[in-house]
């Protein structure tokens, strides 16, 4: 896994590095990995990949980023790098949100998902990627099921929405909505409504093509922020999630607004500083410090799940790396039952000889009971030895030597060392 966690960059460098990544595949810069997966979401973005030589992988994504990044920057600095078990249970924790910025985040699980759907449509993904992603899917399942690590508000945006449709719910009507921005925040916000009892959905930004394109994605409408307020007084609940160097909506604007509606208008405003200002609070308004108290307050009464969430992905972990031992260790494997099995049906028919049918037929089920029962020890061996370390290639080894096996008999699904 090679990526960047979004916090830890600052602003500019995490918008050019963010960007090269999703110019990384248009570029060609795949050619030579086996397969790949590029994972985005609001705190990162990461490149899985299956490669016989990690480092020099590393190496080439370097150099790759380094020319399609808008300015020049120290890449090896500036990203994350895991090799094997680290990049697997990585991925894993954070299918499950025990990586996210809030803690048992459900957004990320779709984006996983979304990001492997992504990936096989540009045919990038083969059998070590596609069922790496798919345990890490189901992982994340079953953490949620088995434990509450995703009760209560897992992100500002649910819990804005949540807080509106608790209101709009005892005004017994659907309502329409608003939402000022559209970047990271609007746009959970935009899917998150998308499920709820809202008729409508509006998106206004500074930049109109951004709002359409994200109003696109929840089948609503796409503005600029010119007359902002006449929006407003559309709807009925409104979503901030700007970054502006002044209020949008003065004191006194917002007044006269909520004066002339027959219900007062539901304002969620997740902006910082605040982009709507208003003189006294009604209770149909909300701010970022009060979301922020909700979601963190859920968020210590789901941290207690984690030392349990941590157990199940460890144990999906070890579910996965067994499986890719097992693969590994194939073509000794089929080599190894093929010989013994050779060697005892042929012994069988030698002492068949001159036996009628039915006696030469019990005396192959004896040998091939016995097989199986000479190839359990070994086999067992074999399956949980990772011929690609040194310990597991020792048992490979002893085990060619022990049977007098010879070499691997590869084909396409099984030849060759994988490293994840």
């Amino acid at each position: 896994m090679v990526g960047l966690r979004h916090s830890d960059l600052a602003a500019d460098v995490r918008e050019s590095l963010s960007d090269a990544f999703a110019r990384l595949e248009s570029a060609g810069s795949f050619a030579l990995m086996k397969e790949h997966v590029l994972l985005r979401t609001c705190a990162r973005t990461e490149l899985y990949l299956v490669t016989d030589e990690p480092a020099a992988a590393f190496r080439d994504v370097c150099a790759a980023l380094a020319s399609l990044a808008s300015d020049a920057l120290p890449i090896e600095s500036n990203v994350r790098f895991a090799t094997s078990r680290a990049a697997i249970r990585h991925l894993f924790r954070t299918t499950a949100g025990l990586d996210s910025a809030v803690l048992g985040e459900a957004e990320v699980q779709g984006q996983v998902r979304q990001a492997l759907a992504e990936a096989r449509r540009g045919h990038g993904v083969g059998a070590i990627l596609g069922r790496l992603f798919e345990h890490a899917l189901a992982a994340g399942r079953a953490v949620r099921r088995e434990t509450e690590i995703g009760r209560g508000h897992t992100s500002l945006a649910s819990a804005a929405v949540d807080w509106a449709e608790r209101r709009l719910r005892r005004r017994s009507v659907s309502g329409s909505a608003l939402i000022v921005g559209a970047g990271v925040t609007a746009r959970s916000l935009a899917l998150r409504l998308a499920k709820g009892p809202w008729h409508t959905i509006a998106i206004a930004n500074r930049t109109p093509g951004r709002a359409q394109r994200l109003a696109s994605e929840v089948g609503g409408a796409g503005y600029g922020l010119e007359g902002i307020v006449d929006r407003m007084g559309e709807a009925d609940a409104c979503f901030f999630a700007v970054e502006v160097p002044e209020p949008l909506v003065d004191a006194a604007a917002f007044a006269t607004l909520q004066a002339r509606r027959d219900s007062p208008l539901l304002l969620a405003d997740l902006s910082h500083p605040r982009a709507v200002v208003y003189d006294e609070p009604t209770g149909s308004e909300i701010d970022l410090s009060t979301l922020q108290a909700e979601v963190q307050a859920a968020e210590g009464r789901r941290a207690r799940w984690i030392p349990e969430a941590e157990e199940r992905i460890d144990a999906a972990v070890d579910e996965y790396v067994r499986w890719v031992r097992g693969r590994t260790a194939v073509p000794v494997l089929v080599e190894l039952r093929n010989e013994v099995m050779d060697q005892a049906l042929a012994e069988a028919d030698r002492a068949g000889r001159g036996r009628t049918p039915a006696e030469r037929e019990a005396f192959r089920r004896l040998a091939r009971s016995i097989a199986r029962t000479v190839l359990h020890g070994p086999t067992s061996a074999l399956r949980e030895a990772d011929i690609d370390t040194p310990s597991g290639a020792d048992v490979a080894a002893v085990v060619r030597e022990v049977f007098d096996l010879p070499g691997a008999r590869s084909n396409d699904e099984t030849d060759g060392r994988v490293q994840v």
